[in-house]
């Protein structure tokens, strides 16, 4: 599970889900503690809350072992997860020829922390699930990806799991209490007809190797000196309007000089832009679309909370707001048109129906909670829907 937002509990200091962060860009934690949490929060995307609540309510649902709360599509998604779950502790389990006798799961979203050798909290992590077999020596850790899981790396890479593993370790009597420890992701909305062959053990050396990596990789993090250092993981950093190095990195190198030798980025003519871009460019740009957008986003945010006389020193000023003028009395338009001649037809073709408009009146209507009136709708109005794609989009090529 992503850690939880409140850094208090966290103490300040990573967690497991931001190690890779940590990793990619050593001077990202320095950024993080100089920028007020309430400014940061404030500038949060609101779908990312939203996200977020989802997958909250998802791994809730582990934990608990219960859908009870979930709506028809997430607790899909719930029941997915068990299943691939599932198969991922049986193959554990014949891997290495363990019975159900062998195997007891462990404490579900307990916070471990790791330490340095004079027992200093250096970061800390909470595990979705993990199962033992100390018998053996054995554990199995399985972190669920809830919603979509398309930047997850495998788990060779993944930094996340590595942290989780030596926290299981490390948390143990004795260093020799777990000599392996299986670590994978339960990817839920992939459904379990995917394969679950995605996994990777880490042996007691392997863990030795890990933990004095991950040591000396927290402590460039602390250092004054710390790089900034842009690449994938700015997505999810939440300094990303503050910083930059993650600014300038979402620019694309082979258009930002014209040819007389000034730096810009702006064209009248977009397609012209465009035309000049390398297709190495245009991949760069489609696969971090997301995040380009997310930055400019929040730095005009940010501009936007800015005083007067902070934009006027920029050689900025507020702009009035386009114009909505929308149309408030509905009933009134119908009668007046109807006082004009128009027929019913005529002035059915000015209305456009809305699904999750006609889901809110049902809600108000019948009492129905807001989780549900989208599959009410669905069901109800299915003869009056017309069932249709948006256009065919890009996805990255895996081979075979």
């Amino acid at each position: 599970m992503s850690d939880t937002k409140d850094p208090n509990i966290r103490g300040g200091l990573p967690s497991a889900s931001s190690f890779a962060r940590v990793i990619q860009c050593p001077g990202s934690e320095n950024l993080i503690r100089s920028i007020p949490r309430a400014e940061m929060d404030a500038l949060r995307p609101k779908e990312d809350d939203e996200a977020a609540d989802r997958g909250t309510l998802i791994h809730a649902a582990r934990e608990k072992l219960s859908d009870a709360d979930l709506d028809t599509e997430d607790a899909e998604i719930y029941r997915q997860g068990i299943e691939y779950e599932r198969q991922l502790v049986t193959n554990w389990m014949d891997y290495y020829g363990l019975t159900t006798a062998d195997i007891e799961e462990g404490p579900r979203e307990e916070r471990l922390w790791l330490r340095d050798s004079e027992l200093n909290p250096l970061g800390s992590g909470q595990m979705d699930c993990h199962y033992l077999a100390r018998r053996r020596h054995l554990a199995l850790i399985i972190d669920w990806k809830g919603l979509y899981s398309t930047r997850v790396p495998n788990t060779k890479h993944s930094a996340q799991l590595r942290f989780q593993a030596l926290l299981l370790w490390q948390n143990q009597d004795d260093e020799r209490d777990l000599e392996t420890i299986r670590v994978a992701y339960d990817r839920a909305m992939l459904k379990a007809a995917v394969s679950v062959g995605d996994f990777t053990d880490y042996t007691l050396q392997d863990l030795k190797y890990s933990l004095q990596l991950t040591e000396f990789q927290l402590w460039w993090s602390r250092q004054p000196d710390a790089p900034l250092v842009p690449g994938p993981e700015c997505h999810f950093c939440p300094a990303k309007a503050w910083c930059r190095t993650g600014g300038a990195w979402s620019l694309i190198p082979s258009v930002e000089l014209r040819q007389d030798g000034q730096a810009s980025v702006l064209s009248p003519d977009p397609e012209e832009l465009v035309a000049k871009m390398q297709p190495d460019d245009l991949k760069k740009l489609w696969q971090f679309k997301g995040l380009i957008t997310k930055i400019l986003d929040a730095s005009v945010a940010r501009l936007k909370a800015m005083p007067d006389d902070a934009l006027f020193a920029l050689g900025l000023e507020r702009s009035k707001g386009r114009k909505l003028d929308p149309i408030t009395d509905a009933l009134g338009v119908w009668k007046y048109l109807e006082s004009k001649g128009w027929t019913v037809e005529e002035r059915l073709a000015c209305i456009e129906w809305s699904k999750g408009k006609i889901g809110e009146a049902i809600g108000r209507r019948e009492g129905i909670a807001k989780k549900y009136q989208s599959d009410r709708v669905s069901e109800e109005f299915d003869a009056y829907i017309e069932r249709k794609r948006a256009e065919e989009g890009l996805k990255l090529y895996k081979g075979i």
